[in-house]
């Protein structure tokens, strides 16, 4: 494996832990509405807070191909600049 395809995989495992957090939130979110739990927070914080996390956390898993592009570039040739082959 080369170092671009280890910087792909830390970010999906960042990716996947980043969606699980906002599915946390989330859940927080519906228990709120259902009176099972009790917060000083209020109801759109879970819910934006849930929804960003769990957006960026499904890009993240995706690849985030954008992330990756601007951390390893492609020459024209289409090797990585940074990455001495290992």
């Amino acid at each position: 494996m080369k170092a671009k395809d280890y910087f792909s995989l830390a970010l999906r495992i960042i990716g996947f832990l980043t969606l699980a957090h906002g599915l946390r939130d989330l859940v927080d979110f519906a228990l709120m509405l259902l009176n099972y739990t009790s917060t000083h927070s209020s109801f759109g914080y879970y819910l934006i807070l849930g929804l960003l996390y769990s957006v960026v956390g499904i890009y993240l898993l995706r690849g985030a191909p954008l992330i990756v592009r601007f951390a390893y570039p492609t020459t024209e040739t289409g090797e990585s600049e940074n990455d001495p082959g290992i």
